[in-house]
């Protein structure tokens, strides 16, 4: 079997983000998909499954915040991701990039992480505006072939989860393989929507409050409008 696989097809993909911005959440769909695709019966969780994408023929995608995350923090910060481009390695084709608003960033954050404390002393702490600061940093540095926003997600489940898909999928690369790809898969849309169904994707568009923190525009229930307008101007001078 490995004689037919191209290990060019295969290679990790990025889903890089800042805390708290869907990355990781898309990676959980993105192996659920997998899972249902290929009948995946095992104790494995969708994130394994991501993660080990390629034991099913399937690009791995891993997630990253640039080394930029809360406690315990994250395993790929941007110099790994460097030292790989520059040693080519890692391309820009694998490295994808999901935004969201960065107020409702900071309210999930805030309320996960520093609950008890004043929005005033936690947007100046490591975790509030010096956090999206240094990941802003690390994110210029590089290209990416995708990018997403969180609200588009959220707002087109199906043509924005089918995108994303579309671009993992396995293609055939290397012609002296010529059993491995030779018809590129082709998306189930059935499966698509088994994963936005379960997934609870369409809970977190404004207005919802089953999953409040993950919601578009939960900030509207924790900010003021005059520290609303606050992190607007943080924002445009980023």
């Amino acid at each position: 079997m490995s004689s037919t696989l191209s290990t060019v097809s295969l290679n990790d993909h990025f889903m890089i983000g800042s805390a708290e911005s869907g990355h990781d959440f898309v990676q959980n769909m993105y192996g659920m998909y997998i899972r249902f695709e290929q009948d995946i019966v095992s104790e494995e969780t969708n994130l394994d499954i991501a993660y080990r994408a390629s034991d099913h023929i399937y690009k791995p995608l891993l997630v990253s915040s640039l080394g930029h995350m809360p406690p315990p923090g994250d395993n790929i910060p941007a110099s790994i991701i460097q030292s790989g481009i520059e040693g080519g390695d890692i391309t820009n084709e694998q490295l994808l990039k999901i935004t969201r608003d960065y107020k409702d960033e900071m309210v999930a954050l805030w309320k996960t992480h520093k609950p008890n404390t004043r929005w005033k002393e936690f947007k100046e702490s490591p975790l509030g505006f010096p956090l999206i600061t240094a990941f802003e940093e690390d994110a210029a540095k590089f290209t990416y072939a995708v990018e997403i926003s969180y609200e588009e997600l959220v707002d087109s489940p199906h043509r924005m989860f089918t995108a994303i898909v579309e671009y993992l999928l396995p293609r055939q690369d290397n012609p002296e393989h010529e059993r491995f790809g030779a018809a590129k898969r082709k998306i189930d849309q059935n499966i698509i929507d088994k994963v936005i169904n379960q997934s609870g994707l369409r809970s977190r568009r404004e207005g919802q409050h089953e999953e409040l923190l993950t919601s578009v525009g939960v900030h509207k229930q924790f900010l003021s409008p005059a520290e609303i307008d606050e992190v607007n101007e943080f924002i445009a001078n980023l």
